[in-house]
């Protein structure tokens, strides 16, 4: 709670040193979120779930994952601006 109060405050000040990390972070928070998803349901569409005895067996799986993740992203964002165009939303 006291880390978002002071994310809060932060993002109130409106400078420039302060959000640009800021946003860089909710970014990198998001592509981690979602690529954690990706990476259960790629280990159990493999069914791969508890056959791992290191790590860094996981290494390709989460490189796939924050991949699709990073795709995933990227869709949503054209998405987001074919909608726009059409219906005629400036940006």
């Amino acid at each position: 709670m006291p880390i978002l109060l002071l994310c809060f405050y932060a993002a109130i000040s409106q400078s420039w040193l302060v959000l640009y990390p800021l946003a860089i972070l909710s970014s990198l928070g998001l592509l981690s979120a979602i690529g954690g998803v990706n990476l259960i349901f790629l280990l159990l569409l493999k069914h791969r779930d508890e056959s791992f005895t290191r790590y860094y067996e996981l290494i390709p799986f989460c490189g796939l994952a924050l991949l699709a993740a990073a795709g995933e992203l990227l869709i949503l964002a054209q998405l987001k601006l074919l909608l726009f165009q059409a219906l005629g939303i400036p940006l």
